[in-house]
Formats: structure tokens, sequence, C-alpha cells
């Protein structure tokens, strides 16, 4: 007797061929603002209600800029974005070039991980943000990122974790993880090291002077932003200022 094992398999356990159908089925996401990124991301764009995690080597902000484009759109929705211990602090008036307004960013600050956990755990509770992004650069156990992947599953939002490439070799619950370095500019290189679906063995590079040149600097005073800095002293980290 045959059976059909596709209609016991759980509804949230895909097998490795079916990633043009997660990618068709899903309506609740945003996509990521790159195409090529969005043809290789489970969902067709990135996934609500799970976490997210993306790990670099370096401090930098690449992060931010991949996330330029997902970020203006929570915002245009009325939308929170609420972030958790940056590693530098936001420079406002570039992300209000980027259409990006102030009073959606809310900016918490603490190093200590069962804190971030606090904060992680209040934030989906409330569930008014539109994307919750973490940087822990603290080593963080297992048994915590699942405490952290299953108050994401009640959530709206975007959630996403940001974490040292060290972490790689370390075992995660979050179900789609990928690695991000700066590559030469204005190209970023991505990694994809787990997902929902067939695994992708080479780089995806991300082309960002698409988003660049959609900035809007008309309403900035002069020197108040990156396109009003000499072209010597310009780069990308201006989108965020180092905490001292």
């Amino acid at each position: 007797m045959e059976m059909n094992t596709k209609k016991i398999i759980h509804k949230e356990v895909y097998c490795g061929s079916e990633l043009e159908k997660i990618q068709k089925n899903n309506i609740e996401s945003i996509n990521s603002g790159y195409r090529n990124l969005d043809l290789e991301l489970p969902h067709g764009s990135w996934p609500k209600s799970c976490l997210i995690e993306i790990l670099s080597r370096e401090e930098s902000v690449s992060e931010i800029i991949l996330l330029l484009p997902t970020l203006k759109k929570i915002v245009a929705s009325n939308k929170y974005i609420v972030m958790l211990s940056p590693p530098h602090i936001p420079y406002i008036p570039t992300f209000q070039s980027f259409g990006i307004k102030e009073k959606f960013i809310l900016v918490v600050n603490t190093n200590r991980v069962m804190e971030k956990l606090w904060v992680i755990e209040h934030s989906i509770r409330c569930n008014l943000f539109g994307g919750l992004l973490v940087w822990i650069k603290e080593p963080c156990t297992f048994e915590k990122l699942r405490k952290v992947q299953t108050l994401a599953k009640r959530s709206n939002g975007l959630n996403f974790i940001f974490r040292p490439l060290e972490a790689k070799k370390k075992p995660s619950p979050s179900p789609l993880r990928m690695t991000i370095c700066s590559d030469k500019y204005p190209l970023l290189k991505m990694n994809i090291i787990k997902r929902r679906g067939p695994t992708k063995l080479t780089p995806i590079n991300i082309d960002t002077s698409t988003i660049f040149s959609k900035k809007n600097t008309s309403k900035l005073k002069p020197n108040y932003d990156l396109d009003c800095i000499p072209p010597r002293n310009r780069g990308r980290n201006n989108i965020l200022k180092k905490n001292t």
C-alpha cells in the first residue's frame, strides 16, 4: 500500500525542492529591495514571525545598508523600528534622506544579554513594531536564542539579530541564517547558510548603488549629510556615528 507522505508532513516542514511554492504562498512579508536576494529567500522576501540571523566579521554598517529599503517600507506603514544595542549611534539626517523618519526609530542600549532578552520579550509582547534589530556580540547559548525564536513567532514584524561571524560554527534555532561582508563599493556579499528550502552554495552580490541614488537631501542643511561631505571624507560609516 502506497502512502502519500506529503499529506502527513507538518505544515511548517518543507521539501528541499519546494522553495518556489513557499515563495508564492507567503503573502505576509516585505521584500528586501534587491531582486537577486529575494529570489533566494525562502519566502521570496523577509519572513515575518521568525528570527533572521545575520553574521558579519567586522563591526560595520553593512547590515544597516542592506536593510535600508526594508526599513523604509516599514516606516511607510507607520510602524516603529526598534534598534537594540547598535554598535553605532543612528545618524538621523542620513536616515531621513532615505525616507525613514526619526519619530519611528527607537534605540535601546544595554550590554547584558539577559537585559537584551528582556527588551526583546517586551517589545514582542507590545507587538507595535515593524522591525526589531538586535546586536548581540556577547556569547549567547542555543537555549537563549531558542527563547528568542519562540518569542518571534508571536510577533507580526521582522526580527533581525546581528552576531559575530564566529557564531557560524555554532548551532542556532534561527530558520534563516546568512553572512554579510563589505565588498568593493557599492557591493555587499552575502551567503545563505541556513534556510527552509534548497541550499545556496554560491555568494549573492548585492548592489547598493540603487538605494543611494534614491536619497533625497533637498531638505537637509549643508554639511549635514553624506552627499554634503567632501568625497575624500565620505564613507558608508557616515550612516551611523561611532559610539564614544
